[in-house]
């Protein structure tokens, strides 16, 4: 999302917040071009079958200038992709890691050893992390619920979907661990019908409908700033006593949280201005009084 702000206090922290929001859209329809992109505008997308399904859509979905690559085996564990795909490529393709990587994995998932996927999911970022990666990616697994697949379709995810949410909880705790990651809300988005061709695996309209969570996922956290950070603008019109009216909207969040905006002068208050939860579009307006330093900050996401 692309603010325009004038004369604003622009916070943010796991939201991008702004005065007089205007929306754009990443979504490019020009072909991605094959130039090498800086770190910035480069994504590594690394899926078992269910993204691969996705191979093609992902990189339309991002601006022609972004550089886009897509790796993966059907039916991995976490682990086996990280040791198959991750390591060679951070080892020996560099070129092809830049600020961003996506996971997408966890329909394989050890159901008899859930420690064993927290440890997978650490070792991941960690690699990625030490590689110097800034932004981690991870798709939550879609939970499937009869009502929006066919008969036969419900019958071939029986081994399997019971799991599905455990694998989610297991990637929103991991949100505490790793602030460097991000979750693409595919759980969420795929509560309809009409976007696989079984329970999982995706046709076209799922294909577009994920590559567009992924690349808005990517837009919002790199535009993001920190947990617990402080935005102060400053006002240098203003005069003591004078007070700032401010429409907030909070977008792409990571997590739950919230936001409070106050005067410099003052300590941080024990109230906030704007609550939130993960993935949320909230607004709200707040009067916030400016003090002889004529600025105002705003501390974020507590």
């Amino acid at each position: 999302m692309v603010g325009a702000v004038s004369r604003s206090i622009l916070p943010a922290s796991t939201a991008i917040l702004a005065l007089a929001v205007v929306a754009t859209s990443l979504i490019a329809t020009e072909p991605q071009s094959a130039s090498a992109a800086p770190p910035a505008q480069r994504v590594l997308v690394v899926s078992d079958s269910v993204g691969l399904g996705a191979k093609t859509a992902i990189p339309s979905a991002f601006p022609p200038d972004w550089e886009v690559n897509v790796v993966g085996t059907p039916a991995m564990f976490v682990e086996q992709l990280e040791h198959s795909h991750v390591k060679p490529q951070v080892a020996f393709n560099p070129g092809a890691v830049g600020d961003h990587v996506v996971i997408a994995g966890g329909y394989n998932y050890p159901y008899w050893d859930p420690a064993r996927f927290d440890r997978s999911i650490d070792s991941m970022i960690n690699t990625l992390t030490t590689a110097g990666v800034e932004h981690v990616y991870w798709v939550t697994l879609r939970e499937v619920k009869p009502r929006f697949v066919s008969s036969s379709a419900w019958r071939g995810v029986q081994p399997y979907y019971w799991y599905f949410p455990t694998v989610n909880a297991h990637l929103e705790r991991a949100l505490l661990r790793h602030p460097n990651l991000t979750l693409v809300d595919w759980a969420a988005a795929a509560d309809r019908p009409g976007i696989t061709y079984d329970a999982i695996h995706l046709n076209t309209v799922g294909a577009a409908l994920y590559s567009r969570l992924i690349a808005d996922a990517v837009h919002n956290a790199s535009s993001r700033v920190p947990n617990h950070g402080v935005t102060r603008v400053s006002i240098p019109e203003a005069l003591p006593g004078d007070a700032v009216a401010l429409n907030l909207t909070t977008t792409g969040t990571r997590r739950d949280g919230y936001f409070s905006a106050y005067s410099c002068d003052d300590e941080r208050p024990l109230v906030s201005n704007l609550n939130h939860g993960r993935d949320h579009t909230v607004a709200a307006s707040a009067v916030v009084p400016i003090g002889p330093c004529a600025m105002t900050r705003v501390p974020l996401d507590h």
